[in-house]
């Protein structure tokens, strides 16, 4: 029976490559290969383009230059919009490693997910895009995570029972907000100073020779 030159040359070419790849031999991108972008990095032509170490290609690169909104309150998942450049199809995003969902491309520059539900830090995560062809692109500071704002019990300070304007200072420079009022049936401004302890103390009266109707904070002599 005659044996085919097909068989052949398979048998030869598997003694030629044994367990080794034969990439190379077909003229594949290999490791080494002078034009593989891994063996020449200078290939691509950064920063539009990156070295894919998959395919040992140049692709365009991806970048991320905003999230809107730029933070979201512990606990809750928000939707988000991405603008940036050369965003595919396909892609997964993370957020602090948590996945985003309803990943959707709107366009080559823009993709719309929602957020994860985050807790623990205000600082700025990690985002985490990686598209279909393997190239992964992290990204800081550009979201971060906030608690809800929390208020102390109010604290009740007597002022006159009627008045007219409220201005706000620092009027004896010692870094706390003091006030300025005047009444609806009194002439004297009244001052009060702010505490340490968010109260606030009765100071001195200024009395004018009419009810004021209005008040302007200033630094009238210069000290």
């Amino acid at each position: 029976m005659k044996r085919s030159s097909t068989a052949h040359g398979l048998l030869l070419l598997g003694s030629l490559c044994g367990n080794a790849s034969c990439e190379a031999l077909f003229g594949g991108l290999a490791t080494g290969n002078p034009d593989s972008c891994v063996a020449t990095p200078t290939l691509c032509k950064t920063p539009d383009e990156i070295c894919n170490t998959e395919t040992r290609e140049c692709e365009p690169a991806l970048r991320i230059d905003a999230v809107t909104p730029a933070a979201a309150p512990f606990g809750q998942s928000v939707p988000v919009t991405l603008t940036g450049k050369n965003f595919v199809a396909n892609m997964t995003l993370s957020f602090a490693d948590k996945p985003a969902m309803m990943l959707n491309l709107v366009s080559e520059s823009q993709l719309s997910a929602m957020a994860p539900a985050g807790s623990g830090s205000k600082a700025t995560v990690m985002l985490d895009l990686l598209s279909p062809s393997s190239q992964r692109l992290k990204v800081s500071g550009l979201f971060h995570y906030f608690p809800w704002p929390s208020f102390d019990t109010p604290l009740q300070t007597s002022l006159p029972s009627s008045f007219r304007t409220i201005r706000s200072g620092d009027f004896n420079q010692d870094g706390r907000t003091d006030l300025a009022i005047t009444g609806d049936n009194a002439a004297p401004v009244s001052i009060y100073y702010g505490q340490a302890n968010g109260t606030l103390l009765a100071g001195p009266t200024v009395a004018f020779s009419s009810r004021p109707f209005g008040i302007a904070l200033g630094d009238v002599n210069g000290v």
